[in-house]
């Protein structure tokens, strides 16, 4: 079955291939991530399209890969994101998290066979460094760099906060005076996504404008 939204008529005027997950078939929720026997340590692959590294021929996705860093907290309800240990750059913010199948597996655990939708880069976890002068003992420089740990929402989340927008949205409609949406979350026409994406770059245009709707101020936490 070929989508029909308008995202999607755009890359196809582009000639631009992409395909999509189907959230019954492909995504895992928590409850059935733990049925699964998904814990740390099991592989993942983080597709995206970071540092730029997209235009012209290169429109096929970039794909990295790491492991479950930490996730029991989450599927036992205790936080809204796990935690995967791979680099993830600007450019990879709402990118899809996938396990990867396995035959092996540590003893006590189960293999996975089988390729789930995880979640969603939501951004890299910074590790800090503040200088700290010696003669007023006062910070003056804080020195940022990528841990190399990423949070990763999962899919539960997605799902929550993207009812939550359509009821939002539906609320707005059924009232007589219609709240001002905020800039970043007002809704694009195809015209207006046409003239804002770059003809070279729209399916990384797309994946970021999905991510800002989805989760706002992701962008600004590194991703």
């Amino acid at each position: 079955m070929s989508p029909s939204f308008p995202s999607a008529n755009l890359l196809r005027e582009h000639r631009i291939k992409f395909s999509w997950f189907n959230s019954d078939d492909h995504a895992v929720t928590c409850a059935a991530a733990k049925e699964l026997g998904i814990t740390e340590g099991d592989g993942v692959f983080v597709l995206g399209f970071p540092m730029g590294l997209v235009g012209g021929d290169r429109n096929f996705v970039i794909v990295r890969q790491g492991t479950i860093a930490r996730i029991r907290d989450t599927l036992a309800g205790g936080s809204k994101e796990c935690l995967v240990d791979v680099s993830v750059f600007p450019g990879n913010s709402g990118g899809p998290v996938v396990t990867r199948p396995e035959l092996a597996a540590i003893q006590g655990t189960k293999p996975l066979l089988a390729s789930h939708l995880l979640g969603m880069v939501k951004a890299y976890i910074p590790y800090r460094d503040v200088a700290i002068s010696t003669q007023t003992k006062r910070p003056r420089i804080i020195f940022e760099e990528n841990s190399g740990l990423t949070a990763v929402i999962p899919v539960d989340f997605i799902r929550e906060r993207s009812r939550s927008t359509r009821n939002g949205r539906s609320r707005s409609r059924s009232r007589t005076e219609r709240p001002r949406i905020p800039h970043r979350l007002r809704p694009m026409s195809q015209e207006r996504f046409k003239k804002s994406a770059s003809p070279i770059d729209p399916l990384r245009s797309l994946i970021r404008r999905l991510a800002l709707v989805a989760f706002p101020g992701i962008e600004a936490d590194g991703g």
